[in-house]
């Protein structure tokens, strides 16, 4: 477009009856370099970007900067069923939402899944 309206090729030539003023070029020019925005569309203000500030007070209460503290298992109704402390854990949600643990499976059925998580495909 700016090489047009400069009038240097003859056949190529914008506006096809008279040159534009040396002025006139100038402002295309820096319209292009602008990125050729369309005078009718009304550029919206880039806001200003805020510092980020931190409160360092708060910042340590977050959960990765507490201290480590050993979680006390829950009591539940049926302890018997619990062989490490993260399945009291399970069995004290199990119980509040009124449901019951599974039977242990047959020892057959979790070999086979264990076959199948390992390989993808049932034993032949």
């Amino acid at each position: 477009m700016i090489h047009a309206i400069r009038w240097k090729d003859a056949d190529f030539a914008m506006p096809p009856k008279a040159s534009l003023t040396p002025q006139q070029v100038q402002h295309f020019e820096q319209w292009v370099k602008l990125g050729a925005p369309d005078p009718r569309i009304e550029v919206a203000a880039t806001p200003a970007k805020k510092a980020k500030t931190h409160d360092l007070a708060a910042d340590q209460n977050w959960w990765a900067f507490r201290p480590v503290v050993e979680a006390t298992a829950p009591e539940v109704k049926q302890p018997t069923w619990v062989r490490q402390r993260i399945d009291a854990f399970m069995l004290k949600e199990l119980e509040t939402k009124e449901l019951t643990p599974s039977p242990k499976g047959h020892p057959r059925s979790l070999l086979l899944r264990t076959y199948i998580d390992l390989t993808g495909l049932r034993p032949s």
